[in-house]
């Protein structure tokens, strides 16, 4: 249920989608129902998107100290998604998570039945994909879609109190907004649509390529399942033009179009199961992070254009931090930080077949930690993720059985 009387953006009911963008064409969502390997659906704790682009004042001298006039800027936008670890409901497929994993690590070997590998690659560092965040899914009031967006950060995080979850931190490249309008006409099949007036500017064509538009359903017609893509939005004369023709009604609802998403039934993985390894001793711990920065970095500042069209890797960083209790029998990390002893880590997340998350970390070399003297003291230990050999790309991975 949304409000009482108007349809309301609901975080609680929104569903994101992933697909892998391998032109610069920008069909936001696949085709059809959506599944893990392809739609990319998604259900997530929470999300962020957020535009930004630059105004620029117009500083000339002149009279007065008041701005006047201004410029469009350059446009680059970031975006976050935290995922609950949910697999796959069988080991037959991928789980929904597939696109931003393979985003981040840039490779995988799934064999089917048996186990999920997600490793990381180097080629392919910046794997560009497109995204659609539909809220409020049983009343489509909004979607955002997202061109070329890239996973730039990831994040595992677990502790003894809370579910463990994946943060996906990325950037993108043009952002279309779409609301809810209304037909202003009665015809037959047509790709130009009027639209009333106060609903127009709920439909957009992306500002940065003037091409890629609202993928909308209008009236109860989904064209097949793919949705009308609008190619151009006419807000002098209020109509709107799509890529398919379409026969519509006075008053037919023009809104946000997704496919139904198909999502993993399997119950998320918790945090009373599992556990941590380092040199094949089991650690207490408290909480653990494991974090990898890809820094990205946006090449945006080509002349006649208003926002990236790539982006490269520089070095990356990995990381990994464990929190235990400064018990007497763990003081000896302290030690082992201070000498950067490298350990062999193995981090297991769950239990059982079709539920069990082992992140491989070979090569760990932690910084010098310290003791927090809290009521119970408190020893964090980090340190950065290394190959075993030069150009192997072998720091991180996650194997899902």
């Amino acid at each position: 249920m949304s409000g009482c009387q108007l349809g309301h953006v609901l975080g609680r009911e929104q569903v994101l989608y992933a697909r892998p963008q391998t032109s610069a064409a920008y069909v936001l969502p696949e085709a059809g129902p959506p599944t893990a390997t392809a739609g990319g659906a998604m259900h997530v704790v929470s999300s962020n998107i957020q535009p930004s682009q630059a105004m620029i004042p117009r500083r000339d001298a002149r009279l007065g100290p008041y701005d006047h006039e201004q410029i469009v800027g350059r446009f680059e936008g970031s975006w976050q998604a935290v995922l609950n670890c949910v697999p796959a409901a069988a080991l037959t497929s991928r789980p929904d998570a597939h696109h931003l994993l393979m985003g981040f690590f840039g490779a995988h070997t799934f064999n089917s039945g048996v186990s999920t590998l997600y490793s990381l690659s180097n080629s392919g560092l910046c794997r560009p994909f497109s995204l659609l965040r539909l809220a409020n899914r049983s009343q489509a009031v909004y979607s955002e879609a997202l061109r070329l967006a890239a996973v730039n950060q990831f994040t595992l995080a677990a502790d003894g109190e809370n579910a463990p979850t994946m943060t996906f931190d990325g950037i993108f490249a043009e952002w279309v907004g779409t609301g809810r309008a209304e037909v202003d006409e009665t015809g037959a099949t047509q790709t130009e649509i009027d639209v009333l007036a106060t609903t127009i500017d709920n439909l957009m064509v992306g500002q940065i390529s003037g091409t890629y538009g609202s993928r909308v359903q209008i009236g109860a017609n989904t064209n097949g399942g793919a949705g009308y893509h609008v190619t151009n939005v006419d807000r002098t004369n209020d109509d709107i033009t799509v890529d398919t023709g379409v026969t519509v009604t006075d008053g037919d609802a023009i809104i946000p179009y997704a496919p139904t998403p198909t999502l993993s039934s399997a119950p998320m993985i918790g945090f009373t199961v599992g556990g941590l390894d380092v040199d094949a001793v089991d650690m207490p711990i408290k909480s653990i992070s494991v974090t990898g920065n890809r820094n990205l970095t946006a090449l945006n500042n080509v002349f006649g254009t208003a926002s990236y069209e790539d982006a490269v890797a520089d070095f990356a960083d990995l990381m990994f931090e464990f929190t235990l209790d400064a018990r007497s029998d763990m003081t000896v990390e302290l030690a082992k930080s201070a000498y950067h002893d490298e350990r062999d880590v193995q981090l297991v997340l769950g239990t059982g077949a079709g539920r069990t998350w082992t992140v491989d970390m070979p090569r760990w070399q932690p910084d010098h930690s310290a003791i927090a003297l809290n009521q119970i003291g408190e020893i964090t230990v980090s340190g950065r993720l290394l190959n075993t050999t030069e150009g192997a790309a072998n720091a991180l991975s996650i194997t899902m059985t």
